[in-house]
């Protein structure tokens, strides 16, 4: 009797040992399945980020192309107005030099004739 039990242990050892065995593959299979799943999530996510990143670098140098622009066109606004500061400057200097002529001719006309 003490070899058919001990029989009857090793098979059931042998049994739990497989099932075990077994267990253990499907888990490692489950968790290589997942691994898997968890990959391409994170190549889907690396490619969306990377496809976002782009659009955010045409953003950006369109942005920074509409910047330049913007100064240079600023830039002849401002030059204008410098161009046109000093006309102004210019022709508030030839008025003043037209007065001042005027006002000599009317003091030199007052001179010559008191009457006029």
């Amino acid at each position: 009797m003490s070899t058919v039990l001990i029989i009857i242990l090793v098979v059931v050892v042998i049994a739990l040992i497989a099932g075990l065995l077994t267990t253990l593959s499907r888990r490692q299979e489950h968790r290589r399945s997942q691994d898997r799943v968890e990959a391409r999530a994170r190549v889907s996510e690396a490619s969306r980020l990377r496809e976002s990143a782009g659009d955010e670098h045409v953003h950006a140098e369109r942005a920074e192309r509409a910047a330049v622009h913007e100064r240079e066109e600023a830039e002849a606004h401002l030059q204008r107005a410098r161009q046109a500061e000093e006309e102004a400057g210019r022709r508030r200097s030839a008025a003043e030099d037209a007065e001042r002529e005027a006002q000599q001719h009317a003091e030199r006309a007052e001179a010559i004739d008191p009457d006029r």
